[in-house]
């Protein structure tokens, strides 16, 4: 497993991500999204299960490589993206050319509009040794199970020996006191630009 000097091992509920599970794990993200406030905010009339599908098909796939990708079995109930230090947004041509130009021209901006506001916010609250956890998944149906825990606290436990923070931001409320209880705090909360969304900063300090 590459993890970045993390000493990360798989097992139960902890395994790499094999890009051969592209479309399981774009299926995951479209299921666990479906309710998620964040992309009608960004892509408007235009949100749905195919734009969500889309956007992760290209994410993924432009991160292969350059991220700590985790799920929890071969069957994908649940998925995490981990960036080491350094993230500055997702490079737009890498994303283009690894399926973004299958959206639509008109949410290429809005999209920009979003990753400058959240790598800002990021850069506020984080140093050249934080971690980013761009994405953490877990099916509707399977939730509520230690899945999402299961993908989080092996890398929470290696950044705590490594002496390193890990940033994250979320959009529901809900998830805010999920997170407090793994040691997250909120350290902004402003608006996904363009909408009165919230978009909630939120960092684990290191160990």
């Amino acid at each position: 497993m590459k993890d970045w000097n993390l000493g990360l091992r798989e097992g139960p509920g902890f395994v790499e991500f094999d890009m051969d599970d592209l479309e399981k794990a774009c299926q995951c993200n479209v299921d666990a999204y479906a309710d998620y406030p964040l992309y009608p905010a960004i892509f408007g009339s235009l949100a749905g299960p195919d734009m969500i599908y889309k956007n992760w098909f290209a994410s993924i796939r432009a991160m292969d490589g350059k991220a700590l990708m985790v799920t929890d079995s071969s069957e994908i109930n649940g998925f995490a993206i981990f960036v080491p230090p350094g993230y500055k947004g997702m490079p737009t041509f890498g994303y283009l050319k690894a399926g973004g130009l299958s959206m639509p021209p008109s949410t290429y901006l809005p999209q920009m509009r979003y990753e400058a506001y959240c790598m800002k916010m990021k850069k506020k609250y984080t140093d050249h040794q934080s971690w980013y956890m761009l994405d953490l998944v877990v099916r509707s149906g399977k939730q509520r199970q230690g899945i999402a825990r299961g993908l989080m606290e092996p890398v929470m436990d290696a950044l705590d020996q490594n002496g390193q923070d890990l940033y994250l931001e979320t959009h529901h409320p809900d998830n805010v006191p999920f997170y407090q209880k793994f040691g997250f705090e909120v350290v902004e909360v402003g608006k996904v630009p363009g909408s009165d969304l919230g978009h909630f900063g939120m960092l684990r300090r290191r160990g």
